[in-house]
């Protein structure tokens, strides 16, 4: 019961940022990421460069809630395709595998491509992740896709 409550108050502390937000027309996207972890991922913009992020997924045994920023740097276009070129900060809680609780940060760089009708953003991103309780170093990476609400 008390693992539960944590892993409650944890997700609240990553989602309530987000969608407590004044939109004020920004991009709000919800949607699925798959690779190390696979789960849900979850994305505001704030302005053109910076965004918060976040997700929860399994990677391994264990459950993984992730949440952090993106700054955005690079915006390129290819005969129309718009791409986003971006790297970020998170900090991941685990919970499960070994040892059974670990807390990291990871620094991910992507790329992102920008569909228009509808409006889904697909992205692909690699990166290192540090654990502080078990002290080891990892990998996060994957490819996701997120639909994309106007606020």
């Amino acid at each position: 019961m008390k693992k539960l409550l944590i892993l409650a108050v944890l997700l609240l502390a990553i989602m309530i940022p987000v969608t407590a937000a004044d939109t004020n027309g920004k991009d709000f996207g919800v949607g699925l990421y798959l690779g190390s972890p696979l789960g849900i991922t979850a994305k505001y913009d704030l302005d053109e460069e910076l965004s918060v992020v976040g997700g929860l997924g399994f990677g391994g045994s264990a459950l993984i809630i992730n949440g952090g920023v993106q700054y955005n740097f690079i915006d390129f276009s290819i005969e129309d395709l718009d791409f986003n070129v971006y790297f970020g900060g998170n900090v991941n809680i685990k919970f499960g595998g070994t040892p059974s609780f670990n807390l990291g940060i990871e620094v991910p760089v992507g790329i992102s491509y920008y569909f228009k009708d509808p409006a889904i953003e697909v992205f692909l991103e690699v990166g290192p992740t540090f654990n502080f309780i078990s002290l080891t170093a990892d990998a996060v990476g994957g490819i996701g896709a997120r639909y994309e609400f106007d606020g």
